[in-house]
Parts: C-alpha cells; sequence; structure tokens
C-alpha cells in the first residue's frame, strides 16, 4: 500500500496457496492504521455537491462498492455489525474541494476482525480524473463509473468492475481474483487505452466486446492465456483487430482469460 502503513499477522499462513482464488483468513489479520494529514479528517460523512476530480480510499475489511446513481451529490456510508465509535468509524477529508479522500477509521488506531462495508455513490454525470483504492481483506466492486485513471489495489482483495468507462485501469492482488467486464459497450463507447493486470495468487477475467481490437502480453510461472478470438502471436505478443488497447498481466499463478 502507497499511503498506508499496515501490519498484516497471519499465524495461520504458514505457505501462499496457489489455487485460482485464494483468500486469507480474516481472524489472522491484524491492521494498524497510520495515515498522514491525520489532523484534516472528519469522522463520519458528509453528502458532497460540487464534483470532485479524485477519489482516494483506504480500506482494511469489509466490502467496498463504489457505483454510480442518478443523483446530484457524492454520498459516502458504511455499516458495520459492531457498535462504532468516533475511533473505529471512517474518517475523511475533502483536500482543496477536488480530492475526497476516505480511510477505514481514526489514525493510529489498531483493527483486528472489524468488518465494515462501504458504499460510495457517485452522480452518473460525472467523470472523475482518477479512483485510487487500497484494500485489505476487503473485495471492491465499482459499476457504472466514468473515470480517467481507475486504479486498485488489495491484499486477500477481489476486484470486479462492470458497466464504467475508463481510459486506464489498473487492478493488482496479492490473493484474489480480478474482473473487469467492458462486454456492455457499444460501437460509441470509449475505450480503454492500457489495462494493467497483476495478481500473486488469482486469476483474471476480461469481458470483451468484439469490436475492440487489443493487444495482450503475459507474464505468469503457472498461468495461462484463454481467448476465444482469432489473434495473431509474435513474440508473445497476441493481438487481435487493430490491438487498441494494451493490456498486460503479470501473475505467479492465474490465468488471464479475455471472453466475448
Amino acid at each position: 500500500m502507497k499511503r498506508i502503513a499496515f501490519t498484516l499477522v497471519m499465524s495461520a499462513l504458514m505457505v501462499l496457496s496457489f489455487t485460482s482464488c485464494f483468500h486469507i483468513n480474516k481472524d489472522d489479520i491484524k491492521i494498524f492504521s497510520k495515515y498522514e494529514h491525520a489532523a484534516q479528517y472528519k469522522p463520519g460523512s458528509e453528502p458532497i455537491a460540487n464534483a470532485v476530480s479524485k477519489l482516494e480510499i483506504d480500506w482494511f475489511s469489509g466490502s467496498i462498492a463504489i457505483e454510480s446513481y442518478d443523483g446530484s451529490e457524492l454520498t459516502f456510508s458504511e455499516s458495520s455489525e459492531k457498535a462504532l465509535t468516533e475511533e473505529t468509524t471512517m474518517h475523511y477529508w475533502l483536500e482543496n474541494g477536488r480530492t475526497l479522500h476516505i480511510q477505514f477509521g481514526k489514525s493510529g488506531v489498531r483493527f483486528k476482525n472489524f468488518d465494515k462495508q462501504l458504499t460510495v455513490k457517485v452522480p452518473a454525470a460525472w467523470n472523475l480524473d482518477k479512483i485510487e483504492v487500497d484494500a485489505v481483506s476487503s473485495d471492491v466492486t465499482v459499476t457504472g463509473l466514468t473515470c480517467g485513471e481507475l486504479e486498485l489495489d488489495g491484499v486477500s482483495a477481489g476486484m470486479t468492475m462492470s458497466k464504467s468507462t475508463v481510459r486506464s485501469l489498473d487492478m493488482n492482488t496479492v490473493s484474489g481474483c480480478l474482473s473487469a467486464d467492458f462486454s456492455a459497450a457499444d460501437s460509441a463507447a470509449v475505450q480503454p487505452q492500457k489495462i494493467s493486470l497483476e495478481s500473486v495468487s488469482g486469476s483474471a477475467t476480461l469481458s470483451w466486446p468484439e469490436a475492440w481490437g487489443f493487444s495482450a502480453e503475459m507474464e505468469s510461472v503457472s498461468g495461462k492465456f484463454n481467448c476465444p478470438f482469432a489473434t495473431q502471436v509474435s513474440k508473445g505478443e497476441y493481438t487481435y483487430g487493430n490491438g487498441a488497447t494494451e493490456i498486460e498481466m503479470e501473475s505467479v499463478s492465474g490465468s488471464l482469460s479475455i471472453e466475448h
């Protein structure tokens, strides 16, 4: 993670599994939350009326759902089976009115076995420059958004994107499956320029419209490249159509599947 200091204590995990989708037991995870500019953050949430250009989220355990809706304000809310205090409730900072930062809890607090579900609703009319998510033991779903760059990083985190328009997609996880669905895109939709996927233990699936060309490269210890499209292969690069979207995947144990 780039913006948070955290400690993973995995007493039951001795060897990383090489199954297609492996998840760390949440009971074995302890997190120490520490982040910069902590004094600028407030507990809780508030609706954001003016369009932000960047959304940054750090989340430790539970789930993250970012989705578009027909409203005019960005909203974010959390739920938990445990009672929330000022220390354990999420904290946020609207930096310069343009960048919204959301943290799992108060800086300097240790968390163990504390699941929370975060839901962020973004007005469908908004076009963000960048969305950046760092997740530990939290599945991430992104639905119906428009943004320039979408970057999802995780440890024991599955990641799913669908019905979204992005120029650049970057999905990385230590343990978890990756999925991006572009199949609903029509001929007028904006095609992504670059897709970067990285997984230590987990497969990646891209649902792809037949009208879009791509060039794909994959580096893996034991994973395979699966694709129904008629690709041309040269020096380890698979090209379909005009090769407009650059796709790269690196994995230790995990396959890349591009499907209709």
